[in-house]
């Protein structure tokens, strides 16, 4: 009996340890930082839809686990939300530079999420005219319906230089494992966001080992008390 609950945790214990990067169930605040006013039009699941927007970053700020604000950007155009501050919930965090056509289902490129790993690397960190360029690159690149209208010719010129993905190799991941897509979780009804960071969102090692010593330790306990009544009836027999 020992041996199968001693067996039970190591299999608890493997698992926990073996998880990948994709899982972290992480809270944020999210907080858009402004940018100048667009039209977009953007594919839908029946079609493309076209509405009014502002084009530019988001400050995303982890709080569990806690870590430094970055700038993120929106890749869920159809997907509407105000200007924050709002707290929402991940499922997922993936490397984003290796996603593709399975997740940006509308996008032209194989290589999309590393296609948008390139542009937050090149062209991130700039100010209100590169940002908003840059969040208008993004929404190009993961959807072959995307078109806008309404940007200045600053703003114009930027986005025509960042969707020629000038120097742009497919051998090279972005941002290695920095560049990042944060999946949002679908009850809470807000954009998938992706940006770059050296934080990680894996669970902590000693809480997976906590959890699983904790359910040896209960197993042991119960297996300790069923030999003890087993004496107990043998001495009254």
């Amino acid at each position: 009996m020992r041996k199968i609950l001693n067996g039970m945790a190591a299999v608890v214990l493997g698992a926990g340890l073996a998880m990948g990067p994709a899982r972290a169930d992480s809270t944020f605040t999210s907080q858009f930082q402004g940018g100048p006013g667009v039209n977009i039009t953007y594919s839908t699941g029946s079609g493309t839809a076209s509405e009014g927007t502002a084009a530019g970053p988001f400050t995303l700020t982890p709080t569990s686990p806690s870590g430094s604000a970055l700038d993120a950007f929106c890749v869920s155009p159809d997907v509407q939300v105000g200007w924050g501050p709002d707290v929402i919930h991940t499922s997922s965090v993936l490397s984003l530079n290796t996603v593709g056509q399975s997740f940006f289902t509308h996008s032209n490129y194989a290589d999309v999420g590393n296609r948008l790993a390139f542009l937050l690397v090149s062209h991130g960190g700039g100010d209100v005219n590169t940002d908003a360029a840059l969040a208008l690159s993004i929404w190009y690149t993961m959807d072959k319906n995307f078109s806008y209208t309404g940007a200045d010719s600053t703003v114009a010129g930027l986005y025509t230089s960042y969707i020629s993905f000038a120097g742009y190799d497919s051998s090279t991941l972005y941002g290695g494992s920095d560049a990042k897509l944060f999946v949002v979780d679908p009850a809470g009804s807000y954009q998938n966001l992706i940006g770059i960071t050296s934080q990680s969102f894996v669970p902590e090692p000693s809480s997976v080992i906590s959890a699983a010593v904790g359910m040896s330790a209960s197993g042991l306990f119960v297996l300790r008390r069923a030999r003890r009544r087993k004496g107990a009836a043998r001495s009254a027999a």
